[in-house]
């Protein structure tokens, strides 16, 4: 056969080698950035859960005329404590776009606007103002039109109570 195998010449097992592997390579950055994106997905469908909990509470309130039981019956979540939760989902949905932000430009979280996250990163992020971004840091509070407010200063922050 004259040193050909296949129409492959003898030595060109290892060229072939190299492809394959780089092939694999390839589909497993696929798979880990899929998995990104779906984590970032779940996400924000647990923060849309929480703000529709709080719309429903609000809803409830509204068409309930008694007033809210001081201590409430085991069992039964305050609304309050849904009011509260929905605040700091909403903050916690903004907070992997903005820093997706800062990794795609070069002036790190500086001119970053909601409508900009909205549009390039996460079209279901609502009810949260950026109060302040540059180079380094950035502060966001969310703005579900009432009280609780929360609010992060990152990029190492917890999300706490108040505003920025």
């Amino acid at each position: 056969m004259s040193g050909t195998r296949q129409g492959l010449k003898i030595g060109d097992e290892r060229g072939v080698t190299v492809l394959a592997l780089a092939a694999i390579g390839a589909v497993v950055v696929i798979a880990l950035a899929g998995g990104l994106i779906l984590m970032s997905r779940y996400e924000t469908m647990r923060a849309q859960r929480d703000v529709a909990r709080l719309q429903l509470a609000q809803l409830s309130a509204r068409v309930s005329a008694r007033a809210v039981v001081v201590r409430p019956q085991a069992g039964v979540v305050p609304q309050e404590s849904v009011a509260s939760r929905a605040a700091q989902a909403v903050v916690r949905v903004a907070v992997p776009a903005i820093e997706a932000y800062n990794a795609d430009h070069s002036v790190g979280y500086a001119g970053v606007t909601l409508q900009k996250l909205q549009q390039s990163y996460d079209a279901g992020i609502r009810d949260v103002k950026i109060v302040r971004a540059n180079a380094t840091s950035y502060c966001i509070q969310s703005d579900t039109g009432g009280p609780p407010v929360y609010h992060k200063g990152g990029p190492s922050g917890q999300i706490e109570p108040g505003n920025c």
